[in-house]
């Protein structure tokens, strides 16, 4: 009897094991406003003067507040921005009330702010606002006079129609003459090359069977005279967000002139019109701007109900850079993936924010994404991954001017982005790819040594093997994950929508809530994340616009606290039992031992 008690009370303690050590529950965001854009194709939207969807790109989310308190010397009340980086420009958009108001719109090139940062100093009195971008196509024209746009000329038995395009930078240079063949619109899904009956320009589409890719070298391999890619878009700005990188014209040598056209003019590119690529044709763009570099905006003007001011395209240290940290009031600015030292970054001083200064770069490896701290030692550090090389950087900023690696290691996939713990002892980082693993890795501690100390000599590589664990896997449904920061406790990670982990536990981050399931359309691409608020988290999704998420610290603690008080009852019920059951066995041995007496 004493055994089979003694087998019940493990029993028991293993299943208060199991109840203290299980995973609370997870409970949704709710979205309580919503800022939502239009697409060229739906409702109409002109690049020239209204914010527009991305074309299937990276766009950015900073949120500017503007109070009484850090602005004594004004009157301003309570304000709160939005700064949305679309396809054609920055929106700003109003959060001061429950609903959400646009307030303003800064028109650039396309593509060209698909990062954004703002900037305030300590007494609030310099405002600015940062952009940058990675593509260039977009922005970038092989004219010398930087005119994308070409008009193709279309002649039919009803007379001549001139349509806008885009000409395709990888393509053949059109050279001095123009070029005029009759158009052979591609109609089957066969990926062999085509019977012409002359030397046509060979016009191909989207096909369920035959890649565009595959059609383009089909054309080349039929003697075809030139090509037009249709978009499957209404509109002539193909919607992969570079040309130069698309991955459907990828390794792709196009050997003759090429490029593209709204699908909205599919019936005119048909046999037997005569379509007619001039190099003389080419007209001005207001869509279409030199690269930009840096882009500074002045956001004084928003407290006096203003919009922001386009103050200057910096493109003295790079032309495209990929993404930046800027942690205000800090007077610093960290871009990487810049285009002039092969992907490394540079250090800017914003002392004067609306003239930064070159202070530090780094170049010892491609870097895509950045984010920097300080940590509880007061050292500086900037956590970076290069995506192409697999590989992570932590990089000791403390003296910006000498920029140096303090850790670096190589990770088993391409990784996307990073953030780290506060306390600069875990760094969490996401990988590309579908249903790829989210890492958490445990970093050995660091101190800042300052370069003028000559009498330290560091000998120690800065390769190194942290331990490595798993601990979010998203469904096969889930995109590409887009954006991680951490906040507090909570770290962050978007990618079909938004989740929560509680970093109570840091080397096992605890999922605590999320905006929905992945089978959800909801959120289909979420690219950014803003979350330094106790209300609310911000987010922007590709397809739809700007979602302004319920989030209360105290949800997340009530989620939390009723788990662990419910777990608690749990455990002292559980206790009460073995203190009983012990009770009882005590009494009943001594009882035993009583009558044997």
């Amino acid at each position: 009897m004493h055994m089979h008690m003694y087998y019940i009370n493990i029993f028991i303690l293993f299943l208060l094991f199991y109840y203290v050590s299980s995973d609370s529950e997870v409970w949704p965001l709710k979205t309580s406003a919503a800022v939502y854009y239009q697409t060229d194709s739906v409702g109409g939207c002109n690049l020239l003067s209204q914010p527009c969807l991305p074309l299937s790109d990276v766009w950015g989310l900073d949120i500017f507040t503007n109070t009484t308190a850090n602005n004594p010397n004004t009157n301003t009340p309570t304000s709160k921005f939005a700064l949305v980086a679309t396809v054609n420009g920055v929106d700003v958009v109003d959060l001061t009330q429950s609903t959400p108001v646009h307030s303003g719109f800064l028109r650039s090139c396309l593509s060209e702010d698909r990062y954004l940062l703002s900037y305030y100093s300590a007494d609030y009195s310099n405002q600015a606002l940062y952009s940058v971008t990675d593509v260039s196509p977009l922005c970038q024209c092989m004219s010398p006079n930087l005119n994308c746009s070409l008009q193709l000329k279309i002649q039919s038995t009803s007379g001549v129609i001139n349509i806008p395009s885009v000409w395709i930078p990888i393509s053949a240079p059109l050279g001095e003459h123009a070029l005029s063949a009759r158009a052979m619109l591609v109609t089957t899904d066969t990926c062999s090359p085509y019977s012409l009956t002359e030397s046509n320009i060979v016009v191909v589409q989207r096909s369920s069977n035959c890649s565009i890719a595959a059609q383009i070298i089909a054309a080349q391999n039929s003697f075809a005279a030139g090509i037009v890619i249709v978009n499957y878009r209404n509109d002539v700005i193909f919607s992969k967000r570079s040309l130069l990188i698309d991955p459907v014209l990828q390794g792709i040598n196009i050997t003759i002139p090429a490029l593209f056209v709204s699908s909205s003019n599919i019936s005119l590119l048909q046999y037997p019109n005569v379509l007619t690529f001039d190099a003389s044709n080419l007209v001005p763009s207001q869509l279409y701007s030199k690269p930009s570099g840096l882009t500074v905006i002045d956001l004084r003007p928003l407290a006096t109900g203003k919009a922001p001011v386009l103050l200057s395209h910096i493109t003295d240290w790079f032309n495209f850079s990929s993404r930046m940290s800027i942690s205000p009031p800090d007077p610093f600015a960290y871009i990487v993936g810049v285009d002039r030292l092969q992907g490394g970054m540079v250090i800017l001083s914003l002392t004067d924010p609306y003239n930064p200064t070159l202070v530090g770069q780094w170049s010892e490896a491609a870097l895509t994404d950045v984010t920097v701290i300080t940590c509880p030692n007061s050292a500086k550090l900037a956590f970076c991954v290069a995506t192409d090389s697999n590989q992570v950087f932590v990089i000791d900023v403390t003296d910006p001017t000498a920029p140096i690696t303090a850790f670096k290691w190589s990770t088993p996939f391409s990784p996307h982005s990073s953030a780290p713990d506060p306390t600069c002892a875990f760094l969490y980082v996401v990988y590309e790819g579908r249903s790829m693993p989210s890492d958490v890795f445990t970093l050995p501690s660091y101190t800042h040594i300052p370069s003028s100390n000559t009498t330290i000599n560091i000998t120690d590589s800065p390769t190194i093997n942290p331990s490595r664990s798993q601990f979010y896997t998203p469904s096969n449904l889930s995109p590409l994950p887009q954006e991680i920061i951490t906040y507090g406790q909570y770290l962050y990670i978007a990618d079909s929508g938004l989740s929560v982990f509680s970093l109570e536990n840091p080397q096992t981050p605890n999922i605590v809530a999320r905006t929905g399931s992945y089978a959800s359309t909801t959120f289909v691409a979420t690219s950014g994340i803003y979350a330094r608020s106790a209300r609310n988290v911000y987010l922007v999704d590709n397809n739809r616009g700007l979602f302004v998420l319920e989030y209360e610290d105290e949800v997340i603690e009530q989620v939390n606290l009723v788990a662990t008080s419910l777990k608690a009852t749990v455990a002292a019920a559980l206790l009460a039992i073995i203190m009983l059951t012990a009770f009882w066995v005590m009494f009943v041995l001594f009882r035993i031992e009583h009558w044997t007496k």
